[in-house]
């Protein structure tokens, strides 16, 4: 198993701020099929390290977050019609009326997910954020009514794809981090390295999981952390695209 293969596992699995408990269970589950030791702090936070090392000795932390942009269905309107939360930034043509979406139907252990197909209504309060957006409500109709409340929502767009070497995703942002430092404490992990790595949740919302273990001072002050983002370049980002 590569860090594509790993990356395609994860990226099976929808994702949204508040709502990392599938990814949290895929990486955790490599981490005991890679023999390598994992924790998890009382916020939901993973911490996965070399064996026979302590994350509490780290003198290198590399940093991915779990979550990415998407909705959370927050109230019922009718059987098939719900207002949802926007979490995190998004393109501002995704608040369209008619775009596609996709609402979870069960949050258990059993992969892949079902989801149901639906639609955004409408959008409101959209506020610009640079290149992306985000509102305070969302109307959306699904194709057949939700079982459980709060439920997260995503884009209905490709998973994974891998095509003439470029690699297209949903949540690329950060589950390709994720992937690389699993991968690479998967491939160094006979060297006991005093490193580890940290996923963080609610990342989109306001570094929510990367603060919590900061506060917690759960690593040495003089530990390195390197962020390993999957995010636009600068020029791109100036240009809106």
């Amino acid at each position: 198993m590569d860090a594509v293969d790993i990356l395609r596992a994860l990226s099976g699995t929808p994702t949204v701020s508040y709502f990392e408990r599938g990814i949290a269970t895929l990486i955790t589950g490599m981490s005991d099929l890679f023999e390598l030791d994992s924790g998890t702090d009382r916020f939901g936070n993973i911490f996965v390290y070399h064996p026979n090392t302590d994350p509490q000795d780290a003198q290198v932390a590399f940093v991915a977050h779990m979550d990415h942009p998407g909705f959370e269905v927050v109230e019922s309107l009718s059987s098939r019609e719900y207002l949802a939360v926007s979490h995190g930034g998004m393109a501002r043509a995704a608040f369209k009326p008619g775009v596609k979406i996709e609402a979870v139907k069960s949050m258990n252990d059993d992969f892949p997910w079902e989801r149901i197909a639906g639609t955004v209504v409408d959008a409101d309060n959209v506020k610009e954020r640079g290149p992306f957006a985000s509102s305070d409500m969302v109307w959306i109709e699904t194709s057949e009514p939700l079982e459980t409340l709060p439920t997260p929502t995503v884009l209905d767009l490709p998973d994974f794809e891998l095509q003439d070497g470029i690699i297209r995703g949903r949540a690329l942002d950060d589950l390709a981090g994720c992937a690389s430092i699993l991968y690479s404490l998967y491939t160094t992990k006979e060297l006991g390295a005093p490193c580890v790595g940290i996923f963080t949740r609610a990342e989109e919302v306001g570094l929510v999981g990367a603060r919590l273990v900061a506060a917690s001072r759960v690593l040495p002050e003089d530990c390195a952390v390197v962020s390993v983002e999957t995010s636009l370049k600068n020029e791109l980002v100036k240009q809106g695209n």
